[in-house]
């Protein structure tokens, strides 16, 4: 369990002991105190003494670390009874509340948090149990069911869903987690790619999952999840329990219908966001936010941002209607960082006139070097006139090949031109193929090549600006 989560989660266990304590003692009912505890995964037993506790594992995933704690606790608490679950999460049964509390902690500790197994949460993600290792299979799908569910434990404390939400993937065309029949299914094929089928399930009015994407890249597995999360968010049922399920909405929306509400959560985008800006419209304080596994929160982007470029020009206030946007989220985070594209239109200024500083990063070529001369006059007009706070933390040498001449002349005329006017970082960003191999991964460069050299330029760049 990533540190973030487990930092987040571990203070709740405090109302969970009170709660759970005040049942025991007959203040709070039995219906009550299901609907608080299933938050935490436990429910009570049939006559009310002891508890069941139901530990998540994306995948069914049994580490060696989780099985050694399983054996350490069955001895440690005398637990005689476990069940390994359908949607492969894991059941220990019969505990008495004494233990309890120390268990789920100890558990979280583990790996093995509880947090959202029941209730009207993300459930545990499933898997196919041989991916990895069966003949024929598309690909190995565990690390995106992995990487599913530490996404949508953001979800737990940060929203309320009308019910459960269920996802699921499938290797192969086996379908042995019937992943076209749940909440929200994944079924891999080459590319790696999914088929995405959403909205379906068993119980009352059971439905096939439809296809509301066929290729969606494997890289962008979180977008098509955060798009289902919004869609229910949106169009669930939270008043009539017994239709509150994901599959109803079929019904309310009809399948056309709801396959369009989905891929226009899917196509939200900072575009999106600005033009609920400029349009004065109410704005959901995440809307368009992905929350990625190494604690970054990310804004994309699409072509329709093209369209903004055009828009903003006869906007009033059009320089500023980023700035608006962040300052409606910028107490949530640390650093928020702008990446722009390398123009001087409106996007850009936008993006300087929103910003506290400015790191221009710069190939070691001879047109960058030119195209710095109009990027400094830009910056020195969007100071006078928009935001005179505006600072130029530095000068970062990126994509440079420094065992090249031309390279290394760029640079020392880079440092001849601007020594002395603007900071030029020391560290220099190399040229790697790794570097570009991220973006078809759809990982950091931490994840993709932790021991590589750009990684070692990033890290050593971090410590240089914060220095």
């Amino acid at each position: 369990m990533p540190r973030d989560y487990l930092e987040e989660f571990l203070p709740d266990l405090a109302e969970f002991k009170e709660k759970t304590l005040q049942f025991h003692q007959g203040k709070i009912s039995a219906a009550d105190y299901k609907k608080f505890s299933g938050g935490f995964g436990s429910y009570v037993q049939r006559g009310g003494a002891k508890h069941m506790l139901r530990l998540r594992m994306a995948g069914g995933r049994l580490t060696k670390k989780r099985l050694h704690f399983l054996v350490e606790s069955c001895s440690k608490y005398h637990i005689d009874r476990l069940k390994l679950t359908t949607c492969q999460s894991l059941q220990l049964h019969n505990l008495e509340p004494s233990c309890l509390f120390s268990l789920i902690e100890e558990a979280w500790r583990a790996g093995m948090v509880s947090r959202g197994g029941g209730g009207d949460f993300p459930r545990n993600v499933m898997a196919s149990p041989l991916s990895g290792v069966l003949g024929g299979e598309a690909f190995d799908v565990m690390p995106y069911a992995e990487a599913a569910g530490d996404y949508l434990m953001h979800f737990i404390k940060s929203v309320k869903f009308p019910r459960k939400l269920k996802v699921s993937f499938s290797n192969s065309p086996e379908n042995e987690t019937h992943s076209t029949f749940r909440d929200l299914g994944f079924v891999a094929k080459p590319g790696p790619a999914f088929e995405v089928y959403a909205a379906g399930g068993l119980g009352i009015k059971p439905s096939l999952g439809v296809c509301v994407a066929k290729d969606a890249p494997a890289s962008a597995l979180l977008y098509y999840i955060k798009a289902m999360v919004n869609t229910f968010l949106t169009y669930g049922n939270y008043e009539n329990r017994a239709k509150s399920r994901t599959r109803f909405m079929l019904e309310t929306l009809g399948k056309e219908g709801f396959i369009k509400a989905y891929q226009e959560k899917l196509e939200e985008t900072l575009a999106t966001v600005l033009g609920k800006v400029i349009e004065d419209k109410p704005l959901e304080p995440s809307e368009g936010i992905i929350h990625q596994k190494e604690g970054i929160d990310l804004l994309p982007a699409n072509i329709d941002l093209a369209a903004m470029e055009v828009t903003l020009v006869n906007i009033m206030s059009r320089e500023t209607i980023l700035r608006e946007y962040l300052n409606t989220v910028r107490d949530q985070y640390d650093v928020i960082l702008l990446d722009c594209c390398p123009s001087l239109g409106m996007l850009t200024i936008n993006a300087l006139s929103a910003a506290d500083e400015i790191l221009i990063p710069m190939q070691a070529h001879y047109l960058s070097l030119k195209g710095m001369e109009q990027l400094m006059g830009t910056i020195g007009r969007v100071k006078r006139q928009i935001n005179p706070n505006l600072t130029i933390s530095g000068i970062l040498i990126t994509m440079a090949d420094m065992r090249t001449t031309y390279s290394q002349g760029i640079v020392e005329l880079l440092r001849d031109t601007y020594s002395g006017k603007l900071k030029i970082f020391d560290t220099v960003i190399p040229r790697s193929i790794r570097a570009a191999e991220t973006s078809a991964e759809g990982k950091s460069i931490y994840l993709h090549d932790p021991s590589g050299k750009v990684s070692a330029a990033y890290e050593a760049l971090t410590l240089e600006v914060a220095s």
